[in-house]
């Protein structure tokens, strides 16, 4: 049994330090007392549903956040950025904000399906301090995942199927993705906006590259980037697919089988050539001569997740969750919601409860 008088001050707490706000801060954006907001975070006493509602206006959330059990504290957690994308204090705020709803409701909706799944790093005995150990590290999960020299497809739903969140977060042009471990849960934040999908899982590589190396803390900046960039080109597009397609010892190689690896691996022109001049195939001025080239492929497939609203529908078929508390677990505007339940067709079935 839920008790909102220990859950909703930690809730409260979580939000405004999340923003960067002060209490007197937030007093002033929505109208609630100073002193109010004091007695409200120490659980003296709950808000009425007005004061209620104007909290959560303030701090960018719905009301149902804060009579949410799940509770992920991340204003604490030291998030990973690309290089060249540190962002403001304001806005990482707000990025946070949105990767702990996400987070929690996504584990709600695990655990109201009983369908937790938790990710245990098979990389954790590594210690990695450079390019090289990068790529053998992607190697050997690949190994470990029984990928095998395969494409992935669908990177996304991939990593969501093994028990690490992703979020596809629209949010300008100065946020590429961040990656952090909240508590035991991994979760990656990526911005989609203005995109291709080859960046967009390169960037998903990269930020799994975060997650799952053991990188000292010495080393920082373009060296770590220069690790992680290493590792997400090769679990992409492992050596042993190059060499088996490509070979040894080209003089020439046409662009065929250039836009062939490419559309079936999912990666850019320069990630692809890239890896060519790491694997030892081309030369750097095969590497510029291959920008050059305009039209180089094109790889069609969508990177998209689908467990998260299989599991919501599942719960909304069971009867576990009603309509308003699936449309607050859906993490999308009601609209949304909307559209989605009548793309999706069910089919009511009964189940011999006796079958084996």
């Amino acid at each position: 049994m839920m008790d909102l008088n220990k859950i909703f001050p930690l809730k409260l707490r979580s939000a405004r330090r999340i923003l960067g706000l002060t209490q007197k801060e937030l007093a002033v954006s929505s109208g609630v007392s100073h002193h109010s907001i004091g007695k409200y975070e120490k659980g003296v006493r709950l808000p009425s549903s007005g004061a209620m509602m104007d909290l959560a206006k303030a701090l960018k959330v719905e009301v149902g956040y804060f009579f949410s059990e799940s509770h992920y504290p991340i204003e604490d957690i030291e998030v990973e950025y690309r290089e060249g994308f540190k962002i403001g204090t304001t806005d990482e705020g707000f990025l946070k904000l949105e990767a702990q709803k996400f987070l929690e409701k996504y584990i709600s909706i695990e655990e109201l399906s009983e369908s937790r799944k938790d990710f245990e790093n098979p990389l954790t005995h590594r210690v990695v301090i450079n390019t090289s150990e990068a790529e053998q590290s992607a190697i050997e999960l690949r190994k470990k995942l029984k990928l095998g020299d395969s494409p992935i497809h669908n990177l996304t739903d991939f990593l969501d199927r093994i028990g690490i969140k992703v979020l596809m977060l629209d949010y300008g042009d100065n946020f590429e993705g961040f990656s952090a471990w909240i508590g035991k849960v991994p979760l990656i934040v990526v911005n989609p906006s203005g995109k291709v999908v080859p960046r967009l899982r390169f960037t998903l590589a990269h930020e799994l590259a975060h997650l799952v190396l053991t990188i000292p803390k010495g080393i920082q900046g373009k060296d770590r980037e220069a690790i992680c960039d290493a590792f997400a080109g090769a679990f992409l597009m492992p050596k042993s697919v190059l060499i088996d397609r490509i070979g040894r010892n080209r003089k020439t190689i046409s662009l065929e089988e250039l836009r062939a690896l490419q559309e079936s691996y999912g990666i850019s022109k320069q990630s692809l050539g890239l890896r060519l001049v790491h694997c030892k195939i081309i030369g750097w001025n095969d590497y510029h001569e291959l920008l050059q080239v305009e039209d180089f492929g094109n790889y069609s497939k969508k990177e998209e997740s689908a467990r998260y609203f299989q599991l919501l529908y599942k719960l909304i078929l069971e009867e576990t969750v009603d309509r308003e508390q699936a449309q607050y677990l859906s993490n999308v505007s009601p609209q949304d919601f909307e559209t989605r339940l009548k793309q999706a067709e069910t089919i009511k079935i009964t189940v011999d409860g006796n079958l084996d």
